[in-house]
């Protein structure tokens, strides 16, 4: 291919990016292999956290370790992750949730990353990864919509 073929391609894609960069941007949960997060354009880092902290305590997690760039709670899983994700019957385990918020320009990225804990009793806790399944993402993308409506005002 010549230069001058090429031309019009290089056009094509830059008229696609730059149209795609201008466009509304959603603040949604995000997985892409094993991690799950969620971009906060253009938010308050601070806003996002004591957003995150309110939607924790609102939804009955316990925070049991805090920094200025970490969350971690828990709470006795819910039925429905019980069902679909553990396949426990009888006594749901202690699902943990650990929250990390990193700035990236002028956002900020929150990489959530849950887990059931194995044995709660034992002096080294054993965390046993959960993916997002659909309904998980459902929850946290409710929580996200809620931060974002709350830190823009």
């Amino acid at each position: 291919m010549s230069s001058r073929s090429l031309k019009p391609l290089v056009i094509a894609v830059l008229t696609v990016l730059t149209l795609a960069a201008c466009g509304p941007r959603d603040d949604h949960v995000t997985t892409v292999g094993n991690e799950t997060y969620v971009l906060f354009h253009g938010l308050d880092r601070v806003c996002v956290y004591n957003g995150l902290m309110k939607e924790l305590t609102d939804h009955d997690w316990t925070v049991t370790d805090v920094s200025d760039t970490q969350i971690v709670a828990q709470q006795r899983a819910p039925a429905w992750i019980n069902t679909a994700v553990l396949m426990a019957s009888f006594d749901p385990p202690q699902v943990r949730m650990t929250l990390t918020l990193v700035t990236v320009g002028t956002d900020v990225k929150v990489v959530v990353e849950s887990g059931a804990i194995a044995d709660p009793r034992a002096d080294k806790q054993r965390v046993q990864p959960i993916h997002a399944t659909s309904q998980m993402t459902t929850v946290f993308n409710n929580s996200v919509r809620r931060i974002d409506q709350a830190c823009r005002r």
